[in-house]
């Protein structure tokens, strides 16, 4: 590509015309001049060529390089700005660079690299059926694709075929960007950063604690640590959480102080929610209820009584009521819940749960089939399927005391099964990918 043609990129890229590149004052020539030093009749001078670098902020970089970065510079700021939640920076970014693609002296390679970061923006937006439009297209072309370009492929084919519980395929997906992470110079830190991250994500949802820390910990944690930003906030959580299946309390507790600091920091009322949230699941899991209680109360206030999250804070802090033998405060809030218009499938279940639990407990000695099937056949599979192994394993516990007390010694043995099952799978695999 010749100078010329690498100065249009550029000033393309910085949503110049032609003409008003001429006009802005940056090297003082008309149109024509510009057209014919792009059509190779003429050459911008020296000092044009530092005017022309010192306003586009490349003064260190010299136009002889064999790729010349100014469209990669834009398209890695695209995604940085997806991944900082900035979506209207990136759309703005997206507007200036969209058409750079469709221009002749346009590599190809960078034309699907900003398509793959496109389709990462569909997904931060939620759109998920206009993404899998984009991106299945794509695997007839995937031979052709550079290193790079593989990598972010199959990562973002993984995390669509995880919201379609397709988790085999995912898996696979993942393992081929694993393979590719140091393929390329190109594929940065924050690249992986976002790989183990999803890779994380991932074990999340099939109860791999162990495997959930094992990606988690490859970040450079002195930085997750110390910069408060909603993705560090996010992986902190996820991590905290998974400590505390592995029965690691106490890293698990740190973690969520720097998760409390960072989420004050940042003013983000779902996060301080969540974070209150994960307080009384710790203090829940130690055993703390009425210090767990207030957690969960502290939660409830940011967020919305018909959404997932309240029905789940709403749950818990149920569960620490019930132990304390308080179900009598329990029964008025479950009584208007259930009143609610449009529960959906998870809601209907934490309601369902909570009613069969509070039917045992109220009276451990008189066996009610239908409360113990409820919770074996619904409510464990439910958990299991989250991802909280510790809940279902709370629900096997109540069954088994349900049948000590009614005297159901074979029942007890094979419930004692199930469980040791769970944490023999929470402790699988515990040693890699």
């Amino acid at each position: 590509m010749t100078i010329g043609l690498k100065v249009k990129q550029l000033y393309l890229a910085d949503g110049f015309t032609q003409e008003s590149f001429a006009n802005a004052e940056i090297i003082f020539v008309s149109p024509t001049f510009v057209s014919k030093v792009e059509n190779g009749k003429k050459e911008y001078d020296e000092k044009q060529l530092k005017d022309i670098k010192k306003h586009f902020d490349l003064v260190d970089i010299p136009f002889s390089e064999k790729e010349y970065p100014a469209f990669r510079m834009r398209i890695n700021s695209f995604r940085d700005y997806i991944r900082e939640d900035r979506i209207n920076d990136a759309k703005e970014m997206q507007a200036k660079i969209s058409n750079i693609t469709k221009l002749e002296f346009c590599e190809p390679d960078f034309s699907m690299l900003y398509r793959l970061h496109e389709i990462l923006l569909l997904f931060v937006e939620g759109d998920i059926e206009k993404a899998e439009e984009l991106l299945l297209p794509l695997q007839d072309k995937y031979d052709s694709f550079n290193d790079e370009n593989k990598f972010h492929f199959n990562c973002r084919m993984g995390y669509l075929l995880i919201q379609q519980n397709k988790r085999d395929e995912a898996h696979e997906c993942y393992q081929k960007s694993l393979t590719l992470e140091d393929s390329s110079e190109h594929i940065s830190e924050e690249d992986k950063k976002y790989l183990y991250y999803a890779i994380a994500n991932y074990y999340v949802g099939i109860n791999c604690p162990h495997l959930v820390i094992l990606f988690l910990t490859r970040l450079d944690r002195a930085d997750i640590e110390k910069c408060a930003t909603i993705q560090n906030l996010s992986i902190n959580l996820a991590l905290s959480m998974s400590y505390l299946q592995v029965n690691i309390s106490g890293e698990s507790e740190r973690l969520l102080k720097i998760c409390k600091l960072h989420s004050s920091i940042i003013e983000d009322k779902f996060y301080i929610g969540l974070v209150e949230f994960g307080f009384g699941v710790l203090y829940r899991c130690q055993k703390y209820e009425e210090q767990a209680i207030v957690h969960f109360e502290n939660a409830s206030e940011f967020f919305n009584e018909t959404s997932d999250y309240y029905f789940l804070i709403f749950y818990c802090k149920s569960c620490c009521l019930i132990t304390l033998n308080r179900t009598n405060e329990v029964e008025d809030e479950h009584k208007r819940l259930k009143s609610l218009q449009n529960k959906n499938e998870l809601q209907e279940i934490i309601l369902g749960t909570l009613e069969h639990m509070m039917i045992m407990t109220n009276n451990m000695t008189s066996f009610n089939k239908e409360s113990v099937d409820y919770l074996e056949e619904t409510s464990i599979p439910f958990f299991i399927n989250m991802g909280d192994s510790l809940e279902a394993i709370r629900c096997y516990k109540l069954i088994k005391q349900y049948y000590f007390k009614n005297r159901k010694k074979t029942e007890v043995h094979k419930v004692n099964t199930k469980i040791v099952e769970i944490y023999d799978k929470i402790n699988s695999n515990k040693d890699g990918w």
